[in-house]
């Protein structure tokens, strides 16, 4: 009996301390990260490779692709002496070829970019209340006119750009807040296990049996062809689907050229709106080769064109040239070196355009 007592005392003790060190190992990066499989923890920057995010939710083999990784070159401009502002999301968070989006730009074009997103992601979703908080203003000696790039991939576009654009300084320290609140759970046990060596065998085992058997992937992520082998977000696909009329484009450009003009009379700031195609909208074909893509951004590209918004017609620009060589990583939603060089070139033509015209930009 004593023996049979001892047992489950010494199973319970076990099972606490492996719940224990789950635990500390997904919130303390100096334990936890000595056992992370190299690449899949996606923003560490030590790393020489990394995996797709797509992969890394499936897990199945022929969807994997090893993405070269190195450590990116920084820029540390003060917004003060920059003659851009550049704010997106992950498009321009994530480094390609060791260089992060601003940095590349300040090489190709030979202005100053000041990085925002790397000091607060919130400038790309909620540019005119971090504006407000920070104490920018348009009457000061310090910031004359410069160039706000602002970037957001397709399917996030029309949300932001009627509900989060324009929020005011409160919304956005309510934001901050809730974020300060949230920190320790930055990532879960869960996802600590996922990542880890613990379960890599039996995860990529279980995955690659239900993808041969059952040809099932992740609820998320299950737009998939194998020729060749990619991998899609659902919500690109229904996004890219959807129907789209003149009223929803009006709507979403509205509420664009209100920031932009909020922007140039508040704070001198000239936007330069990009929307990023989603992965589906360009390569729906392979996927099923009926597919039509709805054309929201050539539609919105029009539209904000008209009412004297800069912009860019990203898709246009990337289809035309997406014949030959993929422009985006099979096993990730984000582009490839080529993808970003294409839309790079065209970000700082633009710039130089904006900065010829107006003459008055430093």
């Amino acid at each position: 009996m004593r023996s049979s007592d001892s047992i489950k005392k010494i199973l319970l003790l076990t099972l606490l301390s492996a719940g224990l060190f789950v635990l500390l190992s997904s919130k303390l990066h100096v334990i936890g990260d000595l056992l992370i499989i190299p690449g899949l923890d996606y923003y560490t920057f030590n790393k020489t490779v990394r995996y797709g995010d797509l992969y890394r939710m499936s897990r199945v083999s022929e969807f994997k692709e090893e993405i070269p990784y190195p450590p990116p070159e920084l820029i540390f401009n003060t917004m003060e002496e920059s003659d851009v502002i550049s704010a997106g999301d992950s498009f321009f968070q994530i480094p390609i070829n060791g260089l992060m989006f601003a940095a590349a730009l300040e090489k190709l074009c030979g202005k100053k970019v000041y990085d925002a997103t790397q000091i607060d992601e919130e400038y790309c979703k909620r540019p005119a209340g971090v504006l407000e908080l920070a104490g920018y203003t348009a009457d000061s000696a310090l910031f004359k006119e410069k160039i706000f790039l602002l970037e957001c991939v397709e399917r996030y576009s029309p949300e932001r750009a009627k509900s989060k654009y324009l929020a005011s300084s409160k919304e956005v320290a309510v934001k901050y807040l809730s974020l300060s609140v949230n920190i320790l759970s930055f990532i879960s046990a869960d996802e600590w296990l996922q990542s880890s060596f613990l379960l890599k065998a039996p995860l990529e085992f279980k995955a690659d049996t239900y993808f041969r058997l059952f040809n099932r992937l992740p609820a998320d992520a299950s737009v998939h062809t194998l020729k060749p082998p990619m991998l899609f977000y659902n919500e690109d696909k229904e996004f890219a689907e959807n129907k789209i009329d003149s009223v929803y484009i009006e709507d979403i450009s509205n509420s664009i050229k209100k920031l932009s003009s909020l922007l140039k009379e508040k704070y001198n700031l000239v936007l330069l709106y990009v929307v990023i195609p989603d992965k589906y909208s360009l390569y729906g074909s392979y996927v099923n080769p009926e597919f039509q893509y709805n054309g929201y951004i050539p539609k919105l590209t029009e539209s904000l064109k008209s009412k004297g918004v800069y912009t860019i017609d990203t898709y246009t620009l990337l289809k035309q040239n997406s014949y030959n060589d993929l422009l985006f990583y099979r096993s990730d939603t984000h582009f490839n070196v080529r993808g970003r060089d294409l839309l790079l070139g065209e970000c700082a033509n633009q710039i130089n355009q904006i900065i010829k015209r107006n003459g008055n930009l430093k």
